[in-house]
């Protein structure tokens, strides 16, 4: 209905026709920008532990689980390496089984820290069985300090 009296008044609308409307005026991108409804999503709301609460309710399982395993790489450091390679293992597979990719950054660094940590144990151990021997000839190990071929260079003659 409102289509046909515009087009019998000549496809002029009610509000040109009208002298007294007011022009719009040009608008200004730097400034008309503030005047945004963003409908309460922006200021004067405040956040409760409830809120704060709700938001952990939507973790996926990788992600709690990615979180976890990093953790884990965290606390490695302060207990020993035989300890620490039991707890690396069992959260690696449990990030597998949570759906953790092979490739991701946490678990990358999971199993680049427990070669390490396996390494090191491997050593510690060795070291341990060395140390035993050692006590057991104190001599000989004295000995092996001042004479060993690690440490062994050539003097010069003038000595």
């Amino acid at each position: 209905m409102e289509w046909r009296k515009q087009q019998a008044s000549g496809g002029a609308t009610p509000a040109s026709r009208n002298s007294s409307a007011i022009p719009r005026q040009p608008s200004n991108l730097a400034t008309d920008v503030d005047d945004l409804q963003f409908f309460g999503s922006v200021g004067g709301s405040t956040l409760t532990r409830q809120d704060f609460l709700d938001a952990r309710k939507n973790i996926n399982p990788v992600g709690l689980a990615e979180e976890r395993l990093q953790k884990v790489v965290d606390d490695a450091g302060t207990v020993p390496p035989a300890a620490a390679v039991s707890m690396l293992k069992l959260e690696i597979n449990a990030a597998l089984v949570a759906g953790v990719f092979e490739n991701a950054p946490q678990m990358r660094q999971a199993r680049q820290l427990l070669a390490a940590i396996e390494l090191a144990a491997a050593n510690e151990s060795a070291r341990e069985e060395l140390r035993d021997t050692r006590e057991m000839d104190a001599l000989a190990y004295k000995m092996d300090i001042i004479f060993n071929q690690e440490f062994d260079f050539d003097l010069p003659d003038e000595l």
